[in-house]
């Protein structure tokens, strides 16, 4: 929850000048998601 919080905050912080580092960042937690749903099967 804390995460998807702090997604929004970047969307809406760098919404416009910031893109190529906001993809980046959900990048790696789209990452991170898979990965930790991959371990808890």
């Amino acid at each position: 929850m804390r995460n998807y919080h702090l997604r929004k905050l970047f969307y809406f912080g760098c919404q416009n000048t910031q893109r190529p580092f906001l993809d980046f960042i959900t990048n790696i937690q789209n990452k991170a998601d898979i990965l930790k749903s991959y371990k808890d099967q």
